[in-house]
């Protein structure tokens, strides 16, 4: 037995000459996932294997896009059935038949192996066939369906392809390096891959590669609202996703109580159908269906790589695919699930039957298929779904054949916009869920960093003076120095996205020059509004006329004789004093109704509350100013109750401190890597000390939250419940 298959087998061999050596972790001959035991197979053959197995997939790929593009009846979904195919036998095939073949001798002669001699041949291949898929998805999707715009561009992919590789670079690399008993590198390794998908996933904040964007007001948020009032489900969040250069028409449930509905369907469907569809989401979301899911895909996982082990990569690929047909066995049990409780809030399965088949049609899936095929998708078959909706809903199936196959002929669609100005010009909202997301994340991220290198700096310092920062003092002095931080940042940082929007939204909404830049929110109590406090942005103006408001949601105006009074009043509670502008208005029914604005152009939280007082005298003073003939936005402020809103209290309080654990353990190891901190709690202050540190500053900073506050009726809404809802 050679010197390779003493290492991988574990034994200990006297030959000799040769000293005993352990087969282990150290043993940088030991390459990890490889292969059962098998005949080396000679190095020529194994060459002409492995470029038969780089060839091949290409051929077939190319055969079956060269088809696709021909068009014809169920060309797109034979296209989708083929790409999942490939995708498998890429993911779960390819890369132990090419451990099998041990490449790593060809360009190592004879020395000794590691991780990534054994898996780059794999990993190159498999990279190269992922771009190959990701080019024919793109050429088919532009020709069978029309696909443009970003959701099918180079970029979109590259970036896709990145998000997805850029993890198991960092494992691998991990793995190499623990081979080489390595920890700092391992870690580093890993830590880097994870960073540079959370950056990715940041910077693009997408679904799908189409923007997304939030509706906190109208019709159909009412709507959506009330299905879930009724159904017993909080939603948080109502979104509509603009994938009309995707052509996609679906709606989904996500994780953080949120709705996602596509413009498509909603252009598409009818009231009634959106509705059906809508509790089908919210289904998901009362049966904890993504929860179910992500615990499947986990344990399926552990328990099958768990057992396979001894068979290697073939063992890893093995559990990989086990795990997946678990899912999607789940999953299609999660979409019977959801209809039947559909069904039974709506009492409308004939609706939902048609919905079913209008999105079928739309994407270009056929309604039914056979069991092997439906062992590639999480969903079940349209007809089969329809079938049993109808015997739910006591439905004839030749009916549910009907409705199937026809289109509503209802013309009422639900409608929405996320802009007062133009909206038909389908413009991306200046500062809507998109920027306010990217920006939030930025600060988010930025200050949690600078408050884990601030307190790693202190444990630092203790290590080289230990007598001047002895035992619990230093992770103390790393929680006041991390907070100290982040609160330097968040005063500083914390409105910087409004800058760049003033100039932007003054284009677009085209006021007049003596307009004040401002923030808007109904009522007078602080609420959250994606992350901002501030509802709406864009420009006040006022004269002895009334007090007129233009923004990107809402374009208002309160006339002069109506406006009971303007003060500054508390805003969100903070460690700094972050006063609004209170303007009273007297409604129809003499009833006083408040709203706040605060002055956009304040780039400092510290400053808001002389900026808050500012500002309520600049506005009492402009309605004592003689009237203009500007064109005054026609309408009311909207009301609390009319928007989606979330209590601070509920988003930074206790029950969000467990979310603050992951980041937080993250970015410990992730300086202590940096500064070379020990991760052992006996070898003295080390990673344990900078993350007790980070977390304690996360609490410092939330503190105003955290501490208990009395409980005061709300001046501008009766109903504190009513505002807390999310239906």
């Amino acid at each position: 037995m050679g010197r390779h298959d003493a290492s991988r087998s574990g034994d200990v061999r006297v030959e000799a000459g040769i000293q005993p050596r352990r087969a282990g972790a150290d043993d940088p001959g030991m390459p990890l996932l490889h292969p059962v035991s098998a005949p080396t197979i000679p190095l020529a053959l194994a060459a002409v294997a492995a470029a038969a197995l780089f060839v091949l997939p290409l051929a077939l790929l190319a055969l079956w896009t060269a088809r696709a593009c021909r068009g014809g009846e169920g060309a797109w979904f034979g296209f989708v059935l083929r790409s999942h195919l490939f995708l498998t036998l890429v993911m779960f095939a390819e890369a132990p038949a090419l451990l099998s073949l041990h490449l790593e001798r060809a360009f190592l002669a004879g020395s000794a192996t590691g991780v990534i001699a054994a898996w780059w041949p794999a990993l190159v291949s498999t990279t190269l066939h992922m771009v190959a898929l990701t080019w024919a998805v793109r050429v088919v999707t532009r020709r069978l369906r029309g696909v443009t715009g970003e959701a099918n561009s180079v970029r979109a992919a590259v970036r896709a392809l990145a998000a997805r590789l850029l993890p198991v670079l960092g494992l691998l690399g991990a793995l190499w390096a623990l081979q080489r008993m390595e920890w700092r590198l391992a870690g580093a390794s890993a830590l880097t891959g994870i960073a540079l998908r959370l950056w990715l996933d940041l910077r693009h904040s997408r679904v799908l590669g189409m923007s997304l964007e939030a509706v906190t007001a109208g019709e159909l948020r009412e709507r959506v609202f009330a299905l879930a009032a009724h159904a017993g489900v909080k939603v948080e969040q109502l979104f509509v996703i603009g994938a009309r250069d995707a052509r996609l028409v679906n709606a989904f449930a996500m994780q953080g109580r949120c709705v996602l509905l596509t413009d498509t369907l909603l252009e598409q469907l009818s009231r009634r159908e959106v509705e059906a569809v809508v509790a089908h989401e919210l289904a998901h979301l009362k049966l904890r269906h993504s929860l179910l899911l992500s615990a499947t895909l986990v344990v399926s996982a552990t328990v099958a790589l768990l057992a396979l082990y001894p068979l290697g990569a073939w063992g890893f690929a093995l559990g990989g695919l086990i795990s997946w047909q678990a899912y999607a066995l789940v999953a299609r049990a999660c979409e019977w699930a959801a209809d039947r409780e559909a069904v039974r809030w709506t009492h409308d399965a004939g609706a939902l039957i048609r919905a079913l088949g209008a999105i079928s049609r739309s994407n270009g899936f056929p309604l039914d298929w056979g069991p092997w095929t439906g062992l590639v998708f999480a969903h079940p078959s349209t007809r089969g779904r329809a079938l049993a909706l109808a015997r739910h809903g006591g439905l004839a199936a030749t009916e549910a054949e009907r409705l199937l196959t026809s289109e509503d002929t209802d013309p009422e669609r639900w409608t929405w916009t996320t802009a007062t100005v133009n909206p038909e010009a389908s413009l991306e909202p200046v500062a809507g869920t998109t920027a306010r997301a990217r920006s939030a994340n930025a600060l988010g991220w930025t200050s949690f960093a600078a408050c884990a290198l601030a307190a790693a700096v202190v444990v630092q310092l203790a290590r080289v003076f230990p007598a001047a920062l002895p035992g619990a003092t230093v992770t103390l002095s790393g929680a006041v120095l991390g907070a100290v931080v982040m609160l330097v940042l968040f005063d500083q940082r914390a409105t910087a996205a409004y800058a760049p929007w003033r100039d932007a939204l003054a284009r677009r909404l085209a006021l007049p020059n003596a307009a004040h830049y401002s923030g808007f929110a109904p009522g007078d109590t602080p609420r959250l509004y994606e992350g901002y406090s501030d509802w709406d942005v864009g420009f006040v103006y006022a004269d002895a006329h009334g007090l007129s408001f233009t923004g990107e949601r809402a374009a208002f105006t309160v006339r002069r004789e109506r406006i009971v009074g303007i003060t500054s009043v508390p805003g969100m509670r903070s460690w700094f004093p972050t006063h609004r502008v209170a303007v009273r208005w007297q409604r129809d029914d003499g009833s006083v109704a408040v709203f706040t604005l605060r002055d956009a152009d304040v780039r400092r939280m510290r400053e808001m509350k002389y900026a808050a007082a500012r500002f309520a005298s600049t506005l009492e003073q402009a309605l004592a100013t003689p009237a203009t003939d500007t064109t005054r936005p026609a309408g009311l402020p909207p009301e609390p109750a009319q928007v989606t809103s979330q209590d601070p209290r509920h988003v930074a309080g206790w029950r969000t401190l467990p979310v603050v654990v992951i980041p937080a353990a993250l970015l410990a190891c992730a300086v202590a890597l940096l500064l070379g901190l020990p991760f052992a709690p006996w070898r003295g202050p080390g990673a344990w000390e900078v993350f007790i540190a980070t977390f304690g500053a996360m609490l410092i900073v939330r503190l105003p939250y955290l501490l208990p506050a009395a409980r005061t009726p709300r001046r501008d809404q009766p109903a504190t419940d009513a505002l807390d809802r999310a239906a």
